[in-house]
């Protein structure tokens, strides 16, 4: 058997009902493919649906379990008899053609089976595969996306070898890649393979958020640099990066109230740690002044220029238009999301909607969202200018 697909739950059939479709929908044959469900949810009716699901497709494997919340991860890996296995979260859908690609990586990398680890998109690079030779340079690169187990690839003899003692029960899968160190190459797909099913955070676990973030996944990157495996220039890297993410997790979540289902008590404590109230400030601070710094001199630089362009849309189409076109004749991005806003994303700032029409900037415009997401009549009339072209949308 070529690949198999990996997916702990908790049993929210609304989210993995639409996972199975998506699955099922490929076009592969059977005999080319597993699916391994394990379940650490409580859910008659959810079980009574996989039941039904098992007798319509085969190759559906199925264990109810009780273990701690993530450690299922690890219960799914031990049933996998794929020579690939890939960790499929039970909130995100395969876009068409997803599994015939990571069968063909399978396929074309057998031989000398590198460390992989499928990004999504998430990095802040361009959409394609990176290749690294040392695993300081592939830990580095990852950053804190480490932490995030979407991502997971691994091959089946790979995890054969692996000692399982000492996994990390709220990171197992930061565990096991941290494990799998390699002269044989490691690969970074930053391609977009995945669409996340909308949610909010009011169904994604009880666990400690700030212990987890701020002490249990900085103390992993420690264990690496204090056996040499990674440099302490990449230690301070990441754990930089990853103190960014925790300022989001505490602006949503502490600032703004957001509904979750995490515990959110530990983080007065947590967060010293690794880091400070003071520290988490002070980098928010940091980041919008760099923000607003290349804002301006983006704007300062290309007011003149002819050529000048605002992207409009920082998904999937705006970064292609980047990765193919340059970002030297950019100003910015525009977009919706509130998550995207005051970023840089490529280099490129982000700025809302009602900023750019504020700001009045001269430059083209160039569509990079869904023809149904570009309310057309409202821009035009704000905007009061019609100089747009779009760019990849069919």
């Amino acid at each position: 058997m070529k690949i198999s697909l990996c997916i702990p739950t908790n049993g929210i059939i609304e989210w993995i009902s639409q996972v199975i479709d998506s699955i099922y929908s490929q076009d592969v044959p059977f005999d080319q493919f597993e699916v391994v469900i394990v379940d650490n949810g409580n859910n008659d009716v959810f079980f009574d649906y996989i039941q039904n699901k098992k007798r319509e497709y085969p190759n559906i494997k199925y264990k109810r379990i009780k273990c701690s919340i993530f450690m299922n991860e690890i219960e799914a890996y031990k049933l996998a008899e794929g020579d690939f296995i890939k960790f499929v979260n039970h909130r995100t859908v395969l876009l068409d053609g997803t599994l015939k690609k990571w069968i063909s990586f399978m396929e074309e990398n057998y031989d000398t089976k590198p460390v992989v680890y499928f990004a999504n998109g998430e990095l802040n690079l361009c959409y394609r595969d990176y290749c690294y030779n040392s695993f300081n340079d592939f830990i580095g690169a990852l950053s804190y996306y480490s932490s995030w187990s979407t991502g997971m690839a691994m091959w089946k003899e790979d995890l054969v070898d692996l000692n399982m003692n000492g996994v990390n029960e709220l990171f197992p899968h930061t565990s096991i890649l941290f494990k799998r160190r390699k002269s044989r190459g490691y690969v970074i797909d930053n391609r977009i393979y995945l669409r996340e099913i909308p949610h909010t955070a009011q169904k994604k676990g009880r666990y400690d958020l700030f212990y987890a973030f701020a002490v249990e996944y900085p103390a992993l990157l420690l264990e690496l640099y204090r056996d040499g495996d990674i440099e302490i220039d990449t230690f301070l890297k990441i754990k930089e990066d990853n103190l960014d993410f925790i300022m989001g997790i505490y602006e949503d979540f502490c600032e703004k109230k957001h509904e979750c289902s995490y515990d959110l008590s530990s983080y007065d404590s947590s967060i010293e740690i690794f880091y400070s109230h003071e520290m988490l400030k002070d980098r928010a601070f940091t980041k919008k002044v760099l923000f607003d710094k290349e804002l301006k001199h983006r704007i300062e630089k290309l007011k003149s220029d002819s050529d000048a362009k605002i992207i409009y849309g920082a998904g999937i189409t705006g970064r292609e238009y980047i990765t193919k076109n340059g970002s030297e004749d950019v100003i910015c991005f525009v977009d919706k999301s509130k998550y995207k806003q005051g970023r840089l994303i490529l280099g490129i700032p982000v700025i809302s909607y009602e900023e750019f029409a504020e700001r009045n900037i001269d430059a083209k415009i160039i569509i990079c969202v869904k023809q149904e997401n570009f309310q057309k009549e409202e821009f035009e009339l704000k905007n009061k200018k019609k100089d747009y072209l779009y760019w990849g949308i069919v």
